[in-house]
């Protein structure tokens, strides 16, 4: 016979087991250098970009799922600076879609 604990532990397993599901979220995480005023912006997102097309983007915490899936698609006439870069998009993208 099974301990009680390892009873507990196999019924905690199952039970998450029973009633995984998929995530969908996106998280980020913004550092700011104070001295230097440089800000570091990291995202990700477990959320397909097929999800996205149609998506009613209003600002750039919704753009940036969008466009900036990874370095792949800068070009070369763009800035390397990933930061530089998505603010040139968003500029371009609101220009676009005035409210």
């Amino acid at each position: 016979m099974a301990s009680r604990p390892a009873s507990y532990l196999a019924g905690a397993l199952a039970a998450l087991a029973l009633t995984a599901s998929p995530a969908f979220a996106t998280w980020s995480v913004i550092a700011v250098d104070q001295n230097s005023r440089v800000v570091a912006i990291a995202s990700a997102t477990c959320v397909p970009q097929a999800a996205f097309a149609g998506f009613p983007a209003k600002g750039l915490m919704d753009v940036q799922a969008i466009i900036v899936p990874g370095n792949d698609d800068i070009t070369p006439a763009e800035n390397p600076n990933p930061v530089k870069t998505l603010r040139r998009r968003y500029d371009a993208w609101k220009k676009a879609h005035p409210r």
